[in-house]
């Protein structure tokens, strides 16, 4: 059941969020309803991408999750196996080498002209 959902959710996540890409912030809208759900500044952002065979891919905002344990945790709770996915993800796209250069430009651009 676990990965029924997980890809259920990760599915729903896919085709109800847009993403919008602005001078100084990341954008996630819903599709359905317009109303923004998320904002994230590029001048403090931590971003790194996955990319599949077929250049589409995923580009995740913030921390990665490790897949074993957290190492913000005492050591004793440090151990096994993370079965949390990462919080901000922009999934399924296309040509996402591309679109993280440009993030990556837009952020040191805004940071040049401060």
């Amino acid at each position: 059941f676990l990965t029924v959902g997980r890809i259920f959710i990760r599915w729903f996540k896919t085709k109800t969020t847009d993403f919008f890409l602005t001078n100084q912030r990341i954008l996630f809208c819903d599709s359905h309803s317009q109303i923004m759900n998320d904002s994230f500044e590029l001048e403090n952002l931590i971003l790194n991408y996955r990319e599949k065979t077929n250049n589409y891919g995923y580009i995740i905002i913030g921390e990665l999750e490790s897949i074993a344990g957290n190492s913000k945790n005492p050591p004793m709770f440090n151990m096994g196996i993370n079965f949390f996915e990462d919080k901000n993800v922009m999934y399924n796209i296309p040509k996402v080498k591309s679109i993280f250069d440009l993030i990556i430009k837009t952020k040191s651009d805004l940071i040049k002209n401060k």
